[in-house]
C-alpha cells in the first residue's frame, strides 16, 4: 500500500487543463489507474489527481474557475 502525499505550487487556471506532476519510479506505481479527487476551496479549483499503472502522475482540472495557487493532498493505491 502507497501512501502518496503531493504538494504542487502552482496550477493551470484553464478549465479543463491538465497537469503534469512526472513520473513515479517502479515499486511505487499502481496495479491499476488510482483516481482521487481534489474538491478545492471556497467553491473553485475542482480537479482529479490521477496516477497511471506508467508511473505518469498528473491533474485534469475540471471545469469552471480554477485557482493558480499551491494544492495538497494524499492519494492511496496499491502497489504492482
Amino acid at each position: 500500500m502507497i501512501e502518496l502525499y503531493f504538494d504542487w505550487k502552482s496550477a493551470s487556471a484553464d478549465s479543463w487543463a491538465t497537469g503534469n506532476f512526472g513520473t513515479l519510479p517502479e515499486g511505487w506505481r499502481p496495479l491499476m489507474r488510482a483516481v482521487c479527487p481534489w474538491h478545492g476551496r471556497d467553491g473553485s479549483s475542482q480537479r482529479r489527481i490521477i496516477v497511471e499503472p506508467s508511473g505518469a502522475m498528473y491533474y485534469n482540472n475540471m471545469g469552471g474557475d480554477q485557482n493558480t495557487g499551491t494544492f495538497a493532498g494524499t492519494i492511496h493505491f496499491i502497489a504492482s
